[in-house]
């Protein structure tokens, strides 16, 4: 059974903008639409822009019905968010504005959960290690750091609250934007694998249905772990945009507070895709394809599941050898130094994980 996993490197590799900076960078000229109203000036914000010419068309042609279209509700829900002015925040002093959504919420999360469960003399030395969030989570009376007590009644609803519109931005901006574009040529090394019978994917976009499936024998089966963007509406929304566990076993049970920040908790409460575990189940022997995921740990539940699955061989496509020194690293994180030792040198001169350069 050939299983394809796929991350946002795929889509990048199609020359399509999902990356967080994209959608930051549409957000911030969309709620720019209603002050340039009759003035000039958008039609520069726009081109400033470093990101897909078919977004740019979009917001010129968006420009003068921001008001009739599905757009308003992404100015509504993106006004006075949290979230998304913390990262335009982030954004302005990023290293090419790189902005890692996940990363920066793990941050502010596990910084609440620190303090939270602090005896007192701790909080009050421990109140620098929130040095990242004054600013805006002050502003929205979420985080006092003057106070010993430090975090504010309603920040946890509001945080989560704010998590949600984000995220069904996110989702507007996936199917208005990022699906109206054409994909760029096709991958090499999909030529390579020849048959697809599943596609394990990470990304919110149907790219491999659309450009790889009609020239397929089979449908394949599909799961979209983290859900799968779809006009709809707000509620409808079941796309999982959180945080890994990062509490030991004694205490994950137990603290719960900020559960509802991390992906297994939103999987599990957005019923999310979950034929995979199926398919790493069955006694045949399996061969798991990696394009274009980091790897990265907050997904090592599912990582770590099936690539040390029985009967599984492990292929990972690299861009260059930097990002594949990357992966490396992250797969330490995801399966521990042994574990990896044992898959990538193999016993017997057999490997269960291999790398190759995606051309």
């Amino acid at each position: 059974m050939n299983i394809l996993l796929i991350g946002n490197g795929f889509d990048l590799a199609h020359g399509l903008p999902t990356r967080y900076k994209d959608f930051l960078g549409f957000i911030y000229v969309l709620s720019k639409a209603p002050d340039y109203k009759n003035k000039p000036g958008y039609a520069d914000l726009i081109e400033k822009m470093n990101t897909n010419p078919e977004v740019k068309s979009y917001l010129r042609k968006e420009y003068p019905n921001y008001k009739e279209s599905r757009s308003k509700e992404m100015l509504r829900l993106s006004k006075d968010n949290v979230w998304i002015e913390f990262f335009l925040k982030i954004n302005e002093t990023a290293p090419d504005g790189w902005v890692d959504f996940e990363h920066e919420i793990a941050i502010v999360i596990q910084t609440f959960d620190k303090l939270r469960n602090l005896d007192y003399d701790d909080r009050v030395g421990t109140v620098h290690y929130a040095k990242a969030m004054p600013g805006i989570l002050e502003k929205y009376n979420l985080f006092d750091s003057t106070r010993v007590s430090t975090i504010e009644p309603n920040a946890t609803k509001r945080l989560l609250s704010d998590l949600e519109r984000l995220t069904r931005c996110l989702e507007i901006y996936l199917r208005l934007c990022v699906e109206m574009i054409k994909p760029s040529e096709r991958l090499y090394a999909l030529s390579e694998i020849r048959r697809v019978d599943a596609v394990l994917s990470f990304n919110y976009t149907d790219t491999f249905e659309k450009i790889y499936e009609p020239s397929l024998d089979t449908k394949p089966k599909y799961c979209y772990i983290h859900g799968k963007a779809r006009f709809k509406n707000e509620r409808a929304n079941n796309m999982v945009l959180g945080i890994d566990e990062y509490l030991d076993e004694l205490n994950r049970d137990t603290r719960v507070e900020y559960i509802r920040f991390k992906k297994y908790y939103q999987r599990i409460f957005k019923y999310t895709d979950y034929n995979y575990t199926e398919w790493f189940k069955r006694q045949e022997e399996k061969r798991l394809f990696i394009i274009g995921h980091s790897l990265d740990a907050t997904d090592k539940d599912v990582l770590r599941e099936i690539i040390t699955a029985d009967s599984v061989e492990t292929i990972i496509y690299y861009h260059n050898i930097d990002s594949n020194a990357r992966q490396i690293e992250n797969l330490v994180k995801v399966l521990g130094y042994d574990k990896l030792n044992e898959l990538a040198r193999g016993r017997g001169g057999t490997s269960s994980i291999k790398f190759r350069q995606q051309l």
